[in-house]
């Protein structure tokens, strides 16, 4: 644990360093949650403050306040995933915000048409960005109601991808299609 103070000189500062040891080793889970974290229960906890939004969002508004690593503006969040025991190294993706959006894991290979030429100044309900801008713009309206059910769905979904993954382990790549195309 290196306890790196959250305060520096400047943002071109030399007080962190390039790269830490982790204390123990990083999984999936980890990483998506790390991903949605929004600073609850420390000093930096928007949800707590006039920073924050309504219902008790920890998404600041109007430049105010201390940017979480989840944020309702973000457009695309992804982790890539590579071993020896996948079929196919994949890559998870979350569109939008990574707080109301799942990860979905996409293979190295062609994507479904719900994931490509997306046109974000035109609506259109068939593009997986579009879905998930959506759920954000609702659970941003009523955070504190909506946004705990939005993270269930998400949490019993990413855990089912991840079943489904482990079930494909040894699988040869010629039946290793993660989602057809």
């Amino acid at each position: 644990n290196t306890k790196l103070s959250p305060y520096v000189s400047g943002y071109d500062s030399n007080a962190y360093p390039f790269s830490i040891m982790p204390d123990k080793k990083l999984n999936l889970t980890f990483l998506m949650e790390l991903h949605r974290d929004t600073y609850e229960g420390t000093s930096f906890d928007n949800s707590t403050k006039a920073t924050g939004g309504l219902f008790a969002s920890p998404y600041t508004y109007e430049g105010l306040g201390e940017r979480s690593i989840a944020d309702n503006n973000t457009t695309f969040t992804f982790i890539s995933q590579s071993s020896n025991l996948e079929p196919v190294p994949l890559t998870w993706v979350s569109l939008g915000s990574s707080g109301e959006s799942p990860f979905v894991p996409l293979s190295v290979s062609p994507l479904p048409q719900t994931y490509t030429n997306v046109d974000r100044s035109s609506y259109d309900q068939s593009k997986m960005w579009w879905i998930c801008s959506d759920i954000a713009h609702m659970a941003k309206g009523y955070y504190s109601a909506i946004s705990p059910l939005v993270q269930l769905s998400i949490a019993e979904f990413e855990q089912n991808e991840q079943t489904l993954l482990r079930h494909s382990k040894g699988l040869s790549q010629t039946y290793s299609k993660v989602y057809p195309g």
